[in-house]
């Protein structure tokens, strides 16, 4: 059946995972890593700093980058790119009670601009980059810390079911 047939991909899958990254604490925070970049505002850049930060945090890049773009796609951008101006909006103006908009960079008159059908549309203003920015770390930083506990307890009975001597060979 096709259950089945997803069951065991699934399954081979997590053995060639746990066969490449045997260290629980290093995948789940390597997956951490990509869950992180996924809602981080950097858009266009987050391939490449998966690369750099996986490197310099000595995580595994493949996972981080894999990561990314399962939870970061095609599908799913637009939603969390809304999501991050949204609640980086809420927190900086409703929160904070700052207004931002006076420091965007000079190139965001053109966005706001091109897409102002759009905003105006929304009932919105203008964008602020600020806004954007703000939330996207906040939130990108936020799912990144609750999740790791999770993922390490995860990951460590993971590897413990498809321990590299046990199941691999079989």
């Amino acid at each position: 059946t096709m259950e089945r047939a997803m069951s065991k991909y699934l399954t081979k899958v997590m053995e060639k995972l746990v066969a490449k990254e045997p260290n629980p604490s290093r995948l789940a925070w390597s997956i951490t890593l990509g869950i992180f970049l996924a809602f981080s505002p950097y858009i266009g850049l987050q391939t490449a700093l998966g690369f750099v930060l996986a490197y310099l945090l000595c995580a595994n890049s493949a996972v981080a980058v894999i990561v990314l773009w399962t939870v970061n796609n095609p599908w799913t951008f637009l939603p969390i790119t809304a999501l991050d101006y949204i609640f980086g909006h809420w927190l900086v103006e409703s929160v904070l009670g700052w207004n931002l908009e006076q420091y965007n960079p000079s190139w965001m008159n053109w966005v706001n601009t091109k897409i102002s059908g759009v905003t105006n549309y929304l009932g919105i203003e203008s964008i602020c980059f600020w806004c954007f920015m703000i939330g996207g770390n906040v939130l990108a930083l936020t799912f990144a810390a609750i999740s790791y506990p999770f993922l390490k307890k995860m990951c460590t009975r993971l590897i413990d079911k498809y321990s590299v001597g046990e199941n691999i060979a079989a």
